[in-house]
């Protein structure tokens, strides 16, 4: 269970099955998502509930994406998850 994003006092989810969270976006959408980082990346699970996809890219850094947000969770797993249970801004990629 996670806190939501930017709703105190509730709870969310977050899972790490990458064969569930690739049924939730298109391929082309995560190749998009490459040329903006210009690294391949993997998905490997999905926050809040079901609407930010997670990935991980080549380098180690984990991503968050949903529809033409992207935003870097961290450089690796342990500042990803401290900013998705925190509930800490991220900076959009720029498209």
């Amino acid at each position: 269970m996670i806190p939501p994003y930017r709703v105190s006092e509730q709870t969310d989810r977050m899972h790490f099955d990458p064969l569930r969270a690739i049924n939730n976006i298109y391929r082309e959408r995560v190749e998009v998502y490459e040329e903006q980082i210009f690294e391949s990346l993997v998905v490997i699970g999905e926050a809040y509930s079901e609407h930010l996809t997670l990935m991980i890219s080549e380098s180690g850094k984990i991503y968050g994406a949903f529809d033409d947000y992207l935003t870097l969770l961290g450089c690796n797993y342990y500042e990803a998850i401290n900013v998705l249970c925190s509930g800490s801004e991220t900076v959009q990629l720029s498209p």
